[in-house]
């Protein structure tokens, strides 16, 4: 048996673990401020360290939205690039439709390909280009 053993956690340890947002940390952060003890009161690096998760998770935030702004992009220059190619992929059933791209659409942050049968498939599904 162990005693005396306490487990403490940064921030961001904790939003990683919970799935916290940043307008969670903050009310978080504004709690604790508001509930601190006067006369014993956050130490100022603590509370340095804490802004500069907190600053630390919106650049991530940010970095990681561009990230995917960036993929949807590459994945719509690609959707583009096959109008006109010959493609083999699953269509809506999850049956494997193959033809003759004619279009590229985003239908729901999804990019559609319309073939010349009348199908429509993913991008993401493509199993061959022909």
């Amino acid at each position: 048996m162990v005693s005396g053993v306490t487990t403490s956690f940064s921030p961001s340890q904790m939003m990683k673990r919970s799935g916290l947002d940043r307008s969670a940390f903050l009310r978080l952060l504004v709690t604790e401020l508001t509930y601190q003890d006067p006369m014993n009161p956050m130490d100022n690096k603590d509370f340095i360290a804490q802004l500069a998760q907190f600053s630390t998770l919106e650049s991530v935030e940010g970095m990681s939205s561009g990230f995917e702004k960036m993929s949807q992009s590459s994945q719509w220059s690609y959707a583009v690039s096959l109008i006109g190619k010959n493609v083999l992929g699953v269509g809506q059933d999850g049956e494997d439709v193959s033809g003759l791209v004619t279009s590229a659409k985003i239908d729901d942050g999804d990019i559609v390909l319309s073939l010349d049968n009348g199908a429509t498939i993913g991008v993401n599904t493509i199993k061959e280009v022909q």
